[in-house]
């Protein structure tokens, strides 16, 4: 049986340590997510140049651009909440709504798609393409953002993770923009979505153990 004095030492010990660490308050660890989603999407379009080069005839104002960008900026601005409400306990419920503008900038760009482009893209490789580089310049941000999380104390593990993940496919998929060159509205309404659920599935995967405390 220890003795009180050991009792003691152990509770002293503990008391330092906790000491010793900075204070993560809710508007810190917002600020530290802003950084990462930055550095994230950075990251992601690194890589993508990298991988894939940047499209020879991009026109940064060109309709097909603005649709693809904002499209997945917003969905990204969007699960961004949803990573901030995930972080701390006592949090915002998931607000599903936070999603809206950019599932509604995607199917705008399809309904009103006129270019007659195949919704499969230019070629038989486009989509797995499309689908494959998205994930794959998506994992550096959700091993990121899922860092981040870490710092924080999500209750909910699980959704952390998919918050994680979402967020991490829609920056992967804006980073994806500089190389795309399928600019049917229902392609990117369909396979950038499908790499961004993917990233999701993977995230919420990876936060049942990972964000676990």
């Amino acid at each position: 049986m220890n003795s009180p004095n050991a009792t003691d030492s152990l509770i002293s010990s503990l008391a330092r340590e906790a000491g010793s660490q900075p204070a993560r308050t809710p508007a810190s660890l917002e600020h530290r997510l802003l950084l990462v989603a930055a550095l994230s999407l950075a990251t992601a379009a690194g890589l993508v140049v990298l991988l894939c080069g940047v499209r020879p005839n991009l026109a940064l104002l060109s309709k097909p651009f603005l649709h693809k960008i904002l499209s997945m900026l917003a969905l990204a601005c969007g699960a961004w909440l949803l990573v901030r409400d995930a972080a701390l306990p006592g949090g915002p419920r998931f607000r599903i709504g936070v999603l809206l503008p950019g599932v509604l900038l995607l199917l705008l760009g399809a309904v009103t798609d006129t270019s007659g482009l195949s919704v499969m893209g230019r070629s038989s490789r486009s989509v797995p393409i499309c689908v494959g580089t998205i994930f794959l310049v998506s994992l550096p941000a959700l091993a990121m953002i899922m860092s981040t999380l870490r710092m924080g104390a999500p209750t909910r593990p699980p959704l952390a993770g998919a918050t994680a993940g979402l967020l991490a496919g829609a920056l992967g998929a804006a980073a994806y923009v500089l190389t795309c060159k399928n600019d049917a509205g229902w392609f990117v309404a369909i396979w950038y979505t499908s790499a961004v659920l993917l990233v999701t599935v993977v995230g919420a995967s990876l936060g049942r153990r990972a964000l676990a405390w």
